[in-house]
């Protein structure tokens, strides 16, 4: 289960820095999204590149912060799912936070050589 920790952090280091391979990385080439933003969903790796590209080029120069809590992990040794909740803090070009959003996360995730998200389900509660 360290392993899906690890998938979940990438997920965080990857968004603060603005590391689109990086964040790509984490994901299988089927990757099927139901997103809480402008798409419904999505499928694939080059739909998820072009979200995360678009993504990071909104922030301009500015950034983000996470905050991950709630994490609650199942697996065995091939198939694996965690659900958790994702502040998103914006920072402006001094790093000062001034607004913040908090989203849901559920995502599936399968091992072949290491794990990778296959399905991810993001909301945002009411």
């Amino acid at each position: 289960m360290e392993e899906i920790y690890h998938v979940i952090d990438t997920y965080k280091t990857a968004a603060k820095t603005k590391d689109i391979d990086l964040m790509l990385s984490i994901y299988t080439d089927d990757i099927f999204i139901y997103d809480a933003w402008e798409k419904w969903s999505e499928s694939g790796l080059d739909a998820m590149k072009q979200l995360v590209t678009e993504w990071f080029a909104s922030l301009g120069e500015e950034s983000l912060d996470l905050e991950i809590s709630n994490i609650k992990v199942e697996s065995d040794t091939r198939v694996g799912f965690a659900s958790y909740d994702v502040k998103f803090i914006r920072l402006d070009t001094n790093g000062q936070p001034y607004k913040s959003i908090t989203n849901r996360f559920t995502v599936g995730l399968v091992k072949d050589n290491q794990w990778k998200i296959k399905h991810q389900h993001s909301s945002i509660p009411s």
